[in-house]
């Protein structure tokens, strides 16, 4: 596993069942990127989602994006928006919403992918590092 990635617990399991953790490693290791690989946000850890096969990947540079692991697509749109809401939630718990903005601002930043259409370089973004 990539020193760059930190997975949960059960987004680990979901990532290697499908061998997409591979994709996202080899992404982080030759981009020098932290990367985040989440079922749900990590302050959230009680809450409990009706959908448990997706998860949530996070990189600088790239779009935010969620992989379908199953084949259920009214439980995976129903999973990211709870998934956008808890982000919401949390954001103005503690007091990110300053940095971040409303949730109308930044969640059609996030795609939605199947785990066969993993393209890191169609999810890249200009950065003001760039």
């Amino acid at each position: 596993m990539s020193n760059y990635c930190f997975y949960s617990q059960d987004a680990l399991a979901l990532a290697q069942s499908a061998g997409v953790d591979v994709i996202i490693n080899s992404y982080a290791e030759q981009h020098k990127k932290q990367t985040y690989i989440l079922c749900r946000p990590l302050s959230n850890e009680d809450v409990k989602y009706d959908y448990d096969r997706a998860i949530a990947v996070f990189s600088s540079g790239i779009k935010p994006f969620f992989i379908d692991f199953g084949d259920d697509d009214d439980l995976f749109e129903e999973y990211q928006e709870d998934f956008l809401e808890d982000v919401s939630y949390l954001a103005e718990k503690f007091k990110y919403r300053d940095k971040i903005g409303r949730k109308k601002s930044w969640q059609i930043l996030f795609e939605s992918l199947s785990r066969n259409d993993i393209d890191f370089k169609k999810l890249e973004v200009e950065t003001k590092e760039s």
